[in-house]
């Protein structure tokens, strides 16, 4: 399963950033999954935020509230 993960951080004095969360979408296949991060990239603006978006494989993710399931090796 590859996994959309979208970083979102804070600018803050003297450089340094302060995380603000992340989303995570589950796609099937890669091409989807960089699809949609280009689109990510594209689009997003947020006023003082800096976002990140990358296409990462999970083997054992469930879609049930994204947690990582490892019952299926």
């Amino acid at each position: 399963m590859w996994v959309l993960l979208i970083s979102l951080y804070l600018g803050q004095p003297l450089g340094q950033t302060e995380s603000r969360g992340m989303i995570h979408a589950p796609y099937t296949g890669y091409d989807e999954c960089v699809k949609a991060r280009d689109q990510v990239k594209e689009s997003w603006h947020l006023a003082g935020y800096r976002t990140t978006a990358r296409c990462v494989y999970v083997k054992y993710y469930s879609t049930n509230n994204g947690a990582y399931n490892e019952r299926f090796k």
